[in-house]
């Protein structure tokens, strides 16, 4: 990160899809300006960054170099490779990897991500009383349960996706033999999941290749630099740990 780049990133620390960009910066070694954004005093509601990213949402990026302004992360991507694209690798220069990448990222937000929400805003309004809950005859922890495995077996499908890497003697990447764009869609996802303890350990017979890929690649220079390594203690309210321990209870009784 710098302070003389011409690119500027607004972004949110605990957002996956707001690291997106800052890992593929890194992965093309652009420095660029970071300005993380402070929704607790609702400055993404603000007249100023509205005219950058008229929803109020991150990631966004200012472009000085050519007047650019645009914001979503796959957009941002985009944009960046073409800017960057000779330099390191993101988009495969192979048509047919490529093709791969670009599916894998589509499926990635229409499939994955929408799993991850009804989980998440299942968990959500569950109180601290039911996340212990481990009877498993309260229905909201029920429904809880139900988006949890239907998350875990969008998964399973990229637990599938890796394990016919290996089987084809190629790295655990989600396309091919090189991290792609695809990748740098979903590892952020991965990492936001460590951060608020989904307990991955916990579901190595179904996700053992997930974990393989999480572990190997968040050692990357990119992921490591661009994903950041704390939250300033914000994570506390998003730590699902509770709720976890008390669903794996149930699920051996």
């Amino acid at each position: 990160m710098s302070n003389d780049s011409n690119l500027t990133l607004y972004w949110l620390k605990y957002s996956p899809y707001a690291c997106r960009p800052s890992i593929l910066l890194c992965e093309k070694q652009q420095k660029f300006n970071s300005h993380v954004v402070d929704f607790s005093v609702q400055e993404n509601r603000s007249a100023e960054f509205l005219k950058i990213s008229p929803k109020g949402k991150v990631p966004a990026l200012i472009d000085s170099e050519t007047g650019v302004t645009i914001y979503e992360s796959y957009a941002i991507l985009s944009y960046l490779e073409e800017k960057y694209g000779t330099v390191g690798p993101s988009f495969s220069e192979n048509p047919k990897a490529r093709a791969q990448a670009l599916i894998r990222s589509s499926e990635i937000d229409n499939y994955f991500i929408p799993a991850s929400h009804k989980y998440f805003g299942a968990w959500y309004v569950l109180t601290d009383e039911e996340r212990s809950d481990e009877s498993g005859e309260n229905e909201k922890v029920k429904q809880t349960d139900v988006a949890y495995e239907q998350l875990i077996s969008e998964f399973q499908k990229y637990d599938d996706v890796l394990k016919q890497q290996k089987e084809r003697g190629q790295p655990l990447y989600l396309v091919g033999d090189e991290f792609s764009v695809a990748d740098i869609m979903f590892l952020p996802l991965l990492l936001f999941f460590e951060h608020v303890k989904l307990d991955f350990s916990a579901e190595s017979n179904r996700l053992g290749n997930v974990i393989e890929y999480l572990e190997g690649n968040k050692k990357r220079p990119s992921v490591r630099d661009g994903y950041p390594a704390f939250w300033n203690g914000d994570e506390t309210k998003f730590d699902t740990s509770k709720y976890m321990q008390a669903y794996h209870k149930r699920k051996c009784q």
